[in-house]
């Protein structure tokens, strides 16, 4: 269930939930009532993409790589040995110098001291070759509000998915390209996640036909999108994507049965009907 997410991406979606509980207040002080400009409603199509003030432009071309980069976090598995760590720890800081030299040339001043935190860990990071420093409730709340401010700032469109056994709610039939929102609510009692792929140009066959095609096959025609929403029942889960025009599907790849300590032994929950496609346009 969770073999491609690594130990970064399980430890990120246990917490999330309670970050957020945390941040969302000291957020919401500096906003107007009610949702955010670029929230959604369950079930319809995707408002047209603002264009960002011309003093944001920059920071909001930025603000969602850097923030994909850090969602992902440095690829370290469970069996990692310490030198497996450093290389890691090295190879993501390596990627997300880029967009993090952008932000901060870029940043309004609301971001400005979360964005130095998170650039002060991942330094600590990489001189401890350890993600110790990447792995505290401080890190995760400065990511948090980061995240929030980034819609605020760029009023980026907002979705949100409800996920149950074994159906998604909410994925629009069309969304904007660019950069878009996804908070990922699981009210099963299952742990789900929400894969996204992108359909191979000129593919016409429905996205729940291939995402059953034997991986070899599936691979040929369906690309995948990072990071992958994932919850453990009654948590959240919220991630930027960014999205080329395009057709897409959505699946749950967990098996049924799985629990938040082992996988399942039962078909996938995208076999049983959890998936939906929409466009972006």
């Amino acid at each position: 269930m969770f073999g491609s997410l690594g130990a970064w991406g399980r430890y990120r979606r246990q917490i999330l939930p309670f970050v957020l509980v945390g941040v969302m207040g000291a957020v919401g002080a500096c906003s107007t009532a009610g949702p955010s400009p670029g929230t959604q409603s369950v079930g319809t199509s995707a408002p047209a993409r603002p264009a960002p003030p011309p003093e944001l432009a920059g920071f909001c071309s930025a603000a969602p790589d850097l923030l994909q980069v850090l969602e992902e976090g440095p690829d370290i598995s469970s069996t990692a040995t310490p030198a497996d760590v450093a290389v890691a720890i090295q190879k993501f800081s390596t990627q997300l110098q880029p967009p993090l030299t952008a932000v901060e040339n870029s940043m309004p001043p609301v971001v400005r001291d979360d964005v130095g935190a998170i650039g002060r860990q991942v330094g600590s990071a990489v001189a401890t070759k350890s993600d110790a420093p990447m792995s505290t409730p401080e890190f995760d709340a400065a990511l948090t509000r980061l995240r929030i401010n980034t819609i605020k700032q760029c009023e980026i469109p907002e979705v949100r998915i409800v996920s149950t056994e074994y159906e998604y709610e909410g994925m629009p039939a069309n969304v904007v390209a660019g950069a878009l929102s996804v908070i990922f609510i699981n009210l099963g009692a299952e742990p789900h996640q929400m894969s996204v792929f992108r359909i191979a140009d000129g593919e016409s066959r429905p996205f729940a036909q291939l995402i059953a095609l034997p991986q070899e096959q599936r691979d040929q025609l369906l690309t995948s999108v990072m990071p992958v929403p994932s919850a453990d029942p009654g948590s959240t889960d919220a991630e930027i994507l960014k999205l080329a025009p395009g057709r897409y599907g959505i699946a749950c790849l967990n098996s049924q049965g799985s629990t938040v300590a082992k996988d399942g032994t039962g078909p996938s929950h995208a076999s049983l009907g959890e998936t939906a496609e929409f466009a972006v346009q």
